[in-house]
């Protein structure tokens, strides 16, 4: 993991491997715990909300590691539009992840 946050894997790797594949073992985790949040607590509820809030914000450090590893892995490439691209990506994942952010938070706010 110290390799792909300094930057010194491929970039191709940090992107498939680190965020992709690391993304999807996360969301899987997360939506096996949605679910059996919404097992116990009557699902739509607040509390399944907040839950789902909750595993996103735990979530949340392992995307910011991504970022800096994708980010510092543009600088090993030749190809500088994938590079430009990758920073792309990261700018519109950041903005994903904090629009789903204050979307559930509202969810909460309101009591669903």
């Amino acid at each position: 993991m110290k390799k792909y946050f300094q930057g010194e894997e491929s970039l191709a790797k940090t992107i498939w491997l680190f965020w992709v594949v690391g993304s999807l073992v996360l969301a899987i985790l997360g939506s096996v715990l949605v679910y059996v949040a919404g097992l116990i607590f009557q699902f739509p509820s607040t509390q399944t909300a907040f839950i789902t809030f909750l595993i996103l914000i735990l979530f949340n450090p392992y995307y910011i590691v991504c970022w800096v590893a994708a980010w510092r892995s543009t600088q090993n490439t030749t190809f500088q539009a994938a590079a430009i691209g990758v920073k792309l990506l990261i700018a519109f994942h950041i903005a994903y992840v904090m629009y789903i952010s204050i979307g559930i938070n509202k969810l909460i706010q309101n009591g669903i």
